[in-house]
């Protein structure tokens, strides 16, 4: 029964862990963007992990829209934006 049970749990975890958004961007066309193509965001203005923030290229980091839900950001982003997930 014990085996069962651990399983169960790995399982659920995984499962969590597989649907977690990750840390990253994406661009306003929904494509995924890396530390290669995407935007140059400096650390101290990642979102924390769960939190997101539209980025867009032509301000400077100062002048950023701040961090903000992560829930239907993908439908705010003006072209030339990122919407940047944090981890």
């Amino acid at each position: 029964m014990n085996i069962v049970r651990t399983i169960a749990y790995l399982s659920v975890a995984m499962m969590m862990t597989a649907c977690a958004p990750s840390s990253g961007s994406r661009g306003h066309d929904g494509t995924l963007a890396d530390a290669d193509t995407g935007p140059n965001v400096p650390s101290a203005f990642f979102p924390p992990s769960g939190m997101c923030r539209i980025w867009l290229a032509d301000l400077p980091a100062s002048h950023e829209p701040p961090v903000e839900s992560c829930n239907g950001i993908g439908n705010r982003l003006p072209k030339g934006a990122y919407a940047i997930y944090g981890g």
